[in-house]
């Protein structure tokens, strides 16, 4: 894979050239050759930085949205709305205690509601199925517990 050279690399490879081209130019950082060196090597540097930029879209994986949605739509594809994850919480407490439906969990930053009643058994735990109050993947969790 091609790696981008740095500005101080690309401005050290005009100063070689322009040593290579007049033996007895002055390159010293105090020279027009040398400021002239840093002027060409910014340009370079920017269109380096613009070219693997659109080496980025054009791979859908590293893709930014936008190029991202446009690969998608290109292959007929759109992007779905997020879903609301859901699942089963064990939730432990005194036997026999009711659980009502729309019980309001919170599991780090994120709030999950309950959207069934329950009744912690004998072993002092119940599962009592839930879904998050937000869409997205950021709401998945592997496990959670309410004690």
């Amino acid at each position: 894979m091609f790696e981008t050279p740095t500005f101080e690399q690309i401005r050290e490879r005009i100063l070689r050239d322009t040593k290579s081209l007049w033996p007895d130019a002055d390159i010293s950082p105090d020279s027009d050759h040398y400021v002239h060196a840093s002027r060409l090597a910014s340009c370079a540097e920017g269109q380096y930085a613009h070219q693997s930029w659109i080496v980025r879209q054009i791979f859908p994986d590293t893709a930014d949205r936008e190029y991202l949605e446009r690969h998608a739509s290109m292959r007929g594809l759109r992007r779905r709305n997020p879903t609301t994850a859901s699942g089963t919480l064990t939730v432990s407490g005194i036997a026999q205690s009711m659980l009502s439906d729309g019980l309001q969990v919170r599991i780090g930053q994120r709030f999950y509601r309950t959207t069934a009643r329950a009744v912690i058994g004998s072993g002092g735990t119940a599962e009592i199925p839930a879904i998050a109050d937000e869409p997205g993947a950021a709401a998945n969790v592997a496990t959670a517990r309410r004690n």
